[in-house]
């Protein structure tokens, strides 16, 4: 289901996709590629991504024996990036797919996915990934999952559920000390943010 509303929230989770988050993934979709060769380095991540692939099929790094089969997993999340940005979403998708498949329990790949999903409008397709990431999620990330499946929720007419989702994460939430410069800050007061914004569409014209 998609209105409107939802895919405003949607469209607002692409700030939380490159949330801190370096090099190329920095930077929104849209945005020029300062400074570099986009196609350069898009092959150059694709290489490295196809390298781990092979890696993980083998079992076996060139003729040594395979001795860190996650170390360069982020590359998945990179090559997403560069073909979303380069106007190639399916690509992104498909990539973001592979990655959940390989790293099941691991939250960043979910969360990538439903954002991914959320960006392009597809709520209800987004809930899946938003229910994964949100289920693996730890720490202050707990507050970023909660955001983004609240908004597929939304999305998916769920409104109440949108808002439950959102009132349990704030109930169980650590607020550190107001002097410590810290993330968790900002999660909290975009899910403050997002629960008003749910309750404002929600409620009658």
């Amino acid at each position: 289901m998609r209105t409107p509303e939802s895919g405003d929230l949607g469209r607002r989770q692409v700030e939380d996709r490159f949330e801190d988050r370096g090099g190329v993934a920095r930077r929104l979709p849209g945005e020029p590629h300062a400074g570099i060769d986009s196609a350069l380095t898009r092959q150059d991540v694709e290489q490295r991504a196809g390298h781990d692939r092979r890696v993980a099929k083998t079992g076996r790094e060139g003729d040594g024996p395979l001795t860190k089969p996650d170390r360069d997993r982020g590359h998945y999340g990179e090559l997403a990036d560069l073909y979303e940005q380069g106007g190639s979403p399916d690509r992104a998708q498909a990539i973001l797919v592979e990655a959940v498949a390989r790293y099941p329990e691991e939250f960043t790949f979910h969360f990538q996915l439903a954002q991914h999903l959320l960006a392009r409008g597809l709520a209800s397709e987004a809930l899946p990934s938003a229910q994964a990431a949100y289920d693996h999620s730890y720490g202050d990330n707990r507050l970023r999952a909660a955001k983004t499946l609240a908004v597929a929720l939304h999305g998916a007419g769920r409104d109440a559920d949108a808002v439950a989702v959102v009132d349990r994460a704030l109930a169980e939430a650590h607020r550190p000390a107001e002097d410590q410069k810290v993330r968790t800050f900002r999660y909290l007061d975009a899910l403050v943010a997002t629960r008003a914004d749910i309750t404002k569409a929600s409620s009658p014209k």
